[in-house]
């Protein structure tokens, strides 16, 4: 239970420290967002700057391309293991 406990006040403070880096970059320059997200396949944190006004991404890290390669990878190791058993 302590540990549930503990993760919900991790996950509490990540959100309060995001919504805190949101507000800083609208002030500085407010066409842009930040989307923060978990990708479905690789468990991996991804970060986009989008563009407020068109939902245009301008930036993502990682890459879409780096995402697929991890994905890429897992499946080739995947393949290797099967193999030797």
């Amino acid at each position: 239970m302590q540990g549930t406990s503990a993760q919900a006040s991790s996950q509490e403070k990540l959100k309060a420290a995001l919504a805190d880096l949101q507000s800083k970059l609208q002030s500085s320059a407010p066409d842009l967002q930040l989307s923060f997200s978990v990708d479905k396949d690789t468990d991996r944190p991804v970060v986009k700057v989008v563009d407020a006004s068109t939902n245009e991404v301008i930036r993502q890290i990682p890459s879409k391309e780096i995402l697929q390669l991890d994905k890429d990878i897992d499946k080739m190791q995947g393949l290797l293991l099967d193999k030797k058993a």
